[in-house]
């Protein structure tokens, strides 16, 4: 699957390069993480690096023998990003060599551009997803810096890029004859008349999808313990002391005037891509936010972090909504994996929820072409799915009161006995 050596070789060096950029930024990107990249600023106490030392794999195994690195990082401080560092090139290879032998999208598209596309989009989110996974295990957070510039790249290439996410081939009934069309992030319906250019609908969903979108982002407090009413008051009251609304406020803008000059000046095709990136955003986040604020009111805790919420609407602005869907209700399987892995490496079985999420997203992204034709006779339209979620939600809220009865039901005859 390459046109040459030159392309394997080139793709190699390109993969280093983008698995230097994941190390420096699992630790410059992190709240807390210490300054271990070979491209920070190093710590004191410690001597500057030579150029050999920053060299990709092979620096960190030169620093694994330097004493000042071990008393301020710890002796295998060297491990994972050398790991990194020596495997993502080879799995950048393979990503290209899957992805173009047509293992993603329909073999029609084979030997064209979108295919390409395709694996841009592919190896960049995977790169962003493998920088959330590595922070959050460390932290057990996922920074805003990496998933609002991913939300808008997935965006910008959804919008532009032809392939960029998936395309279905699927025949549509127009009498006399069958019309063969592609869809993308949309499936498996046409894209409604409403929301494309001319009826205004469409402009309003994105204005709308854009607004709740930047605005949950503005960091403002939801707590329910003394009522809703004063729920209400401390958000707003935290709201409006934010640090961050300005530049929220600004975003907000910003992207309601690039948005409203795509609904004159682009193409029909650009168009509905966008629309569907802006759905997937939006329904994407809008489903682990919504459980995490139900499971958070049955379980009177924390259940999920935020930034579950914007990974998701990272991936839905890449992907469409219907793989964040899936890949929520797939994580606990990947979660039983992982717990288990890191049980019998660290001893300590606590994971936080977003690598559940990003294993089950990669495994979702490599296996879609089977999924779909498995999930896509019984999969609801994005018109219905609010409705859908509402449903879940009353389900799985009513499984999770259930449950947490039965655990403090089982506690209080522990105590008792």
């Amino acid at each position: 699957m390459f046109d040459s050596p030159s392309t394997a070789f080139l793709l190699l060096g390109i993969g280093s390069l983008a698995s230097l950029l994941i190390n420096h930024c699992i630790y410059s990107l992190a709240y807390e993480s210490p300054r271990i990249s070979s491209w920070q600023t190093r710590p004191e106490g410690t001597t500057a690096l030579n150029l050999w030392e920053k060299l990709p794999a092979i620096g960190w195994l030169l620093r694994s023998f330097r004493k000042d690195d071990q008393e301020a990082f710890g002796r295998w401080f060297w491990v994972r990003p050398f790991l990194i560092e020596i495997l993502f090139p080879w799995l950048f290879l393979a990503l290209y060599s899957y992805v173009l032998g047509c293992n993603t999208q329909p073999r029609l598209l084979s030997g064209s551009n979108y295919l390409l596309n395709h694996f841009v989009s592919y190896a960049l989110l995977i790169m962003l997803l493998t920088i959330a996974t590595f922070i959050d295990f460390d932290e057990w957070t996922i920074p805003d810096w990496i998933t609002i510039p991913g939300t808008i790249v997935g965006l910008l290439g959804s919008t532009f890029l032809v392939g960029w996410n998936w395309i279905e081939i699927v025949r549509i009934p127009s009498p006399p004859f069958e019309e063969a069309r592609f869809l993308h992030a949309n499936s498996p319906e046409v894209f409604p008349e409403s929301w494309k250019q001319g009826s205004g609908l469409g402009l309003i969903i994105c204005l709308a999808t854009w607004f709740v979108w930047c605005t949950s982002l503005v960091d403002f407090r939801w707590i329910t313990r003394r009522g809703w009413m004063k729920a209400f008051e401390y958000a707003w009251v935290s709201y409006t002391r934010s640090i961050n609304r300005w530049p929220m406020t600004i975003l907000t803008i910003v992207g309601w005037v690039l948005i409203c000059l795509g609904y004159f000046l682009l193409e029909s095709q650009p168009w509905m891509r966008l629309v569907s990136g802006l759905l997937g955003m939006w329904l994407g986040g809008l489903l682990v936010w919504a459980f995490r604020m139900v499971a958070g009111e049955v379980l009177g805790q924390e259940a999920l972090g935020f930034g579950d919420v914007t990974l998701m609407s990272m991936v839905g602005a890449f992907l469409g909504w219907q793989i964040v869907w899936f890949a929520f209700f797939l994580a606990p399987l990947f979660g039983v994996f992982i717990v288990l892995v890191k049980a019998m490496v660290t001893g300590d079985s606590r994971t936080p929820f977003g690598p559940y999420l990003s294993s089950a997203t990669v495994f979702l992204m490599l296996t879609w072409q089977e999924t779909w034709e498995l999930c896509s006779l019984w999969m609801f339209s994005a018109r219905n799915a609010l409705l859908v979620l509402f449903v879940l939600l009353v389900v799985l809220g009513g499984l999770l009161w259930i449950i947490h009865r039965l655990k403090m039901a089982l506690g209080i005859g522990l105590r008792r006995s």
